[in-house]
């Protein structure tokens, strides 16, 4: 983890088009990207509806032996209802 602030820029959020390029701002955020896992919804324990419009799913990050874990979680669609559903999972 960084121990000085990180001037983030708009354009480089903007700039964001894939995973590694998402995985790169976390790098230079100073988090450990060096154990990417692909996952599956099912290992995850999402439920069936959501699990279905999961396109990929990702770890990574896992930081502070695994205290704070970032996943990437591309979805078919974003409608409230899933964005919902994710965050029930989570809390």
């Amino acid at each position: 983890m960084l121990t000085t602030d990180y001037d983030l820029k708009q354009s480089a959020l903007q700039q964001i088009a894939n995973a590694d390029a998402l995985v790169g701002l976390f790098t230079a955020l100073g988090y450990n990207t060096s154990q990417r896992i692909v996952q599956t919804p099912e290992a995850m324990g999402f439920p069936e509806g959501l699990a279905r419009e999961v396109v990929r799913m990702e770890r990574v990050s896992s930081h502070d032996d695994n205290v704070l874990q970032v996943y990437l979680v591309e979805l078919k669609h974003l409608t409230v209802a899933l964005t919902q559903a994710l965050v029930d999972l989570i809390c």
